[in-house]
């Protein structure tokens, strides 16, 4: 993996972690990229889209992240999303039914 990572080679492939772990995109469209790599698609992501701000809910055993806002960041690793919670800077799997989108934020004037 880190090999083509370092040759930007491809789209993650499933069961494979994003290349970025350890180093976060900084922007939306950096993670959309890296997740998506050059055919642009990523599978099983239903009703959410990379770079979407989404709310993480209904968690059992990590509870801790109910409530925070992310950034989905990968498609289906192991049937989970990655999402990126700039409040934990860093990355979480969760499944897609624990994520609800998140309402648009309005811009301060």
């Amino acid at each position: 993996v880190a090999q083509a990572a370092a040759a930007g080679a491809g789209a993650v492939k499933p069961g494979e972690p994003p290349r970025w772990i350890g180093k976060p995109p900084t922007t939306a469209a950096e993670a959309r990229a890296e997740a998506t790599g050059a055919a642009g698609v990523v599978a099983g992501l239903g009703e959410l889209a990379l770079g979407e701000s989404v709310v993480v809910r209904g968690l059992v055993q990590a509870a801790r992240y109910n409530g925070q806002r992310g950034i989905v960041s990968s498609g289906l690793l192991n049937g989970r999303l990655a999402v990126w919670l700039d409040q934990e800077r860093k990355s979480i799997a969760v499944k897609p039914e624990n994520l609800k989108k998140a309402a648009a934020v309005p811009a301060v004037p």
